[in-house]
């Protein structure tokens, strides 16, 4: 899910999909993949993930 986000970030097969990238990105960090929690976190993606029954906030 990640490597699919930065795809649809960076535009690396032509199609440049920020909203699509966001949303892989979400799927990544829910299935608790430390990268895109970084990611959230850096970025101050304006969402909730529910990891390891604890409720973390990448923005506020």
């Amino acid at each position: 899910m990640f490597n699919a986000a930065t795809l649809y970030f960076y535009g690396i097969d032509g199609n440049k999909d920020e909203a699509l990238g966001k949303k892989y990105m979400i799927a990544a960090a829910y299935k608790q993949h430390k990268l895109a929690i970084e990611y959230c976190k850096k970025h101050g993606l304006p969402l909730k993930y529910l990891l390891k029954g604890i409720l973390l906030k990448c923005m506020e």
